[in-house]
């Protein structure tokens, strides 16, 4: 086996990698990373904002007459505006932020219309907060056909700024 090539003083000379290896390497040191924030999306979006945006839905097309439904639907418009400001803490990416922002947003609607009991201001939040969702999910959730492995294509920790 041939020796290692000699630096100054005896040392073994550092050896460069080339641009692909760099990017293996890094690939590597990163996909558990990206794996386990893909996996903590895909329960946050299963298990809070499934949930709390049916329940908009929901009473967008049929109006609570309860007052203990119009509380629900103020817990859930206020779990969804927390959402948004805490997938607006996952990373820089501006796209990324103004989604989280958009949630944001149409959960401050929903709750304003909550708070009025107004059926037609709701079914208007209800309408802004789909817009929200689809935007978002055009632009990072795959379809099936297109699923790789993730579910979520750019994640928020990746700077894909259009």
């Amino acid at each position: 086996m041939p020796a290692a090539p000699v630096a100054e003083a005896g040392r073994p000379a550092s050896r460069q990698l080339g641009p692909q290896a760099l990017a293996a390497l890094l690939l590597l040191a990163l996909a558990p990373a990206a794996s386990q924030a893909d996996s903590l999306l895909r329960g946050l979006m299963r298990e809070q904002v499934v949930g709390a945006s049916t329940q908009l839905f929901t009473a967008a097309a049929d109006a609570p007459t309860r007052a203990e439904d119009w509380q629900a639907l103020a817990r859930a418009s206020g779990e969804l505006r927390d959402i948004g400001v805490q997938l607006g803490g996952l990373a820089g990416n501006t796209d990324w932020l103004r989604h989280a922002a958009a949630l944001s947003a149409a959960a401050e609607q929903a709750a304003a219309a909550v708070d009025l009991r107004s059926e037609q201001k709701l079914a208007a939040a209800g309408d802004t907060l789909y817009a929200a969702c689809e935007a978002c999910h055009q632009q990072f959730l795959h379809t099936p056909a297109q699923a790789a492995g993730s579910d979520i294509k750019n994640p928020p920790g990746k700077n894909h700024e259009s």
